[in-house]
């Protein structure tokens, strides 16, 4: 079938979806989770790196898991990264104000 055939065609059935409406969701899926994974796993390096509370041997664990498993890695490395930053924050002693 050529593409004037399938595009004529297809306003016939509202139900059955057109050859655009079909390649925009697949380019949701092919190009959108992919781009969010690789943001995800940007962030959990950054996050990793500016870590000022973890030591060397901990950052190097962290970087290796989420390149190793990028979605999983990334949201432990993230979580781990926030409670070591909070940890850090609860044990640094307050001056009073005076």
């Amino acid at each position: 079938m050529s593409t004037a055939t399938l595009l004529a065609s297809a306003d016939l059935n509202p139900l059955v979806p057109n050859v655009w409406e079909s390649l925009s969701f697949g380019f949701g899926f092919v190009v959108l989770i992919p781009v969010l994974m690789l943001l995800l796993g940007l962030w959990a390096v950054i996050a990793v790196l500016r870590s000022r509370s973890m030591s060397v041997t901990t950052k190097a664990v962290l970087l290796i898991l989420v390149f190793a498993a990028p979605i999983l890695g990334a949201i432990l490395a993230l979580i781990l990264c926030h409670q070591a930053r909070r940890d850090a924050n609860s044990l640094t002693p307050k001056t009073p104000a005076y």
